[in-house]
Parts: structure tokens; sequence; C-alpha cells
């Protein structure tokens, strides 16, 4: 018997609505499954029900899925709370679509729980939608994303905590290097915790 939602319940709402954002969506994870390939432990956070987080699963040894919302079969953590209880150190942690939708007096915590969960030559990659693209979003997606950010206000937040920082932009599918103001979604890939 078919699912009601084959895709996962809110990328069927994505596809009806928007089918070309699954395109970019599923981009976003290549790009990580890509720079944490080989890693033996890795955390997502916010993974909703989880239907993306395969592109990820397949290229590392162990992939824990969490949500701050409680959502059957997945973990659940909020980084603001607190630590990842994890028995054994994390290697890596990845956060795409999450930072925007925490209230700026909690980013704070929110990266040092996160820092306290990883190993200490951990990774953490965040990926949110630019500060800059904020003009042109929807009603409901400004809403819900009270916390963008342009390239230099992510870079300054994250060096606070790690040695080596990685700035990304994507437009569409493509990630690159380009002009920051003009990315419709930035990445920083975080490496080594201070």
């Amino acid at each position: 018997m078919l699912s009601k939602y084959p895709y996962g319940s809110n990328l069927d709402i994505l596809w009806e609505d928007d089918p070309k954002m699954l395109g970019i969506r599923l981009s976003r994870y290549k790009f990580v499954s890509k720079m944490l390939s080989g890693f033996n432990k890795v955390i997502e956070v916010g993974c909703g029900d989880g239907w993306l987080s395969k592109v990820v699963e397949h290229e590392v040894h162990h992939l824990i899925k969490t949500d701050g919302n409680p959502i059957e079969g997945i973990a659940h953590w909020n980084p603001v709370d607190g630590p990842y209880k994890a028995p054994i150190g994390v290697d890596g942690v990845y956060a795409l679509d999450v930072l925007e939708h925490v209230d700026k007096f909690q980013e704070e915590a929110f990266i040092s729980n996160i820092c306290k969960t990883l190993n200490k030559n951990g990774v953490l990659i965040i990926g949110m939608p630019s500060l800059e693209l904020q003009p042109f979003a929807s009603p409901k997606s400004k809403e819900s994303h009270i916390n963008c950010k342009t390239e230099k206000q992510l870079k300054d937040l994250v060096s606070k905590y790690f040695n080596n920082i990685f700035m990304f932009g994507m437009t569409d599918e493509v990630v690159h290097t380009g002009f920051a103001p003009m990315n419709c979604y930035r990445i920083a890939l975080c490496v080594g915790v201070k």
C-alpha cells in the first residue's frame, strides 16, 4: 500500500506547491553528504521526518537524525536546550534551514551546545536563506524566518566557536563561492572547535 506521503509529509506539500524546490533542497543535502563523506558519527539538527536525510545517510557510517519537535522514529534535540547526549564523540553536525528559525538571543546557546557535542576536530555545516533574499520571500516564509543573516554576520557568529570557516553560496542548485550579496542561500563549513 502506498503511503499517504510518499516523500514525507512536508516534502509532499513542497512537491505540490513548488516542485523545483525539491531539487534545490536535495542539492543542499548532496553538498553535505560530500563534505562529511566517510565520517563515523554525524548528527542532523532539524531533520523533520528525515526523508532528505537519506542522501547523507548513504555517505556516513552512522547518522543520528534529530528534531526539536517530537516525531516518531526521530531523536528529540534542540541545541538551544543543551548538548546532545552522545555515548561517544560526534565527528560532524549539520543544520540546514534551522538557524533562521532560532531567536537571535538563543543563537549563541545553539552554536555553543553543538560545539559541546562535537569532537575537538569536529565539523559543523550550517545552511540558511540569505538575509538579502528576504524582501523576495513569501509572507509565510518571512513569518518564520526570524534570524536570516548576511555572509559576514553568519561568519562572525561561527568564528567565535571554530578555528576555520569556509563560506559558500547557493543560487538554485548550484553551490559556489561567488559574490555573497547575490546568494539566495548561504552555507558555513566550520572546522575545529575552539
